[in-house]
């Protein structure tokens, strides 16, 4: 697991962002792509390793990420990635003081689906989801009502937008939750520009919401 820490606190508790990494990736690569966006944040961010070449949720066997996502494949299950994080988790919150209305998870392309099959099971731990080029909305039981943010590029030829990122936050959006979409000129990737956005939206402070 992969960690940044900000050179100063003030003093105050902190946000956290959790941020997962794509198919065959590592937390290590992801974060220094985001701390290289962004700078040194003033929030705690871990990003963890998954287990296999993708996280357990979405060990799909021989479904594609489009048979899931037309509903003829059926996703794996929570296992000893969710315990790994959950340790991580544990461990920082032990050391650190995190702001409990500012725990943000993201993730990118698997991480990003991952991140939303987590964030939207865990509302009351996970205030905010950012997810970049999510590939569909995972089947769970959800609790809380986090916010989300969709990014999504364009011309993205692994996750057609339409088929994916849209979708996603149309999805959403007809469950009730606050849903922000960011859609931009450029394919399956992560651009500096939305990064930053993407990071100072989940680390900002904001008014809770009110539902009706």
């Amino acid at each position: 697991m992969a960690v940044s820490l900000p050179t100063e606190t003030g003093g105050r508790p902190v946000p956290l962002l959790v941020l997962l990494h794509g198919a065959g990736g590592r937390g290590q690569f992801l974060l220094d792509r985001v701390v290289a966006a962004t700078g040194r944040s003033p929030a705690v961010i871990i990003a963890p390793n998954s287990g296999g070449r993708t996280w357990d949720f979405l060990d799909r066997g021989p479904g594609t990420m489009f048979e899931l996502l037309e509903g003829r494949a059926s996703e794996g299950s929570f296992g000893p990635d969710v315990a790994a994080i959950d340790k991580a988790l544990t461990t920082v919150m032990g050391h650190v003081a995190i702001d409990a209305t500012r725990i943000t998870i993201a993730g990118f392309s698997d991480g990003a689906t991952y991140a939303l099959a987590l964030g939207l099971a865990n509302g009351e731990l996970f205030s905010r989801v950012l997810a970049f080029s999510p590939g569909f909305v995972p089947a769970i039981d959800a609790a809380g009502q986090p916010a989300v943010f969709v990014v999504h590029g364009r011309a993205d030829r692994v996750f057609p937008i339409d088929r994916t990122g849209r979708r996603v936050a149309t999805t959403l959006q007809h469950r009730g939750y606050e849903v922000r979409v960011r859609e931009f000129d450029g394919g399956h990737e992560l651009t500096d520009s939305t990064v930053r956005e993407g990071v100072a939206w989940a680390i900002a402070d904001r008014e809770p919401r009110r539902l009706p």
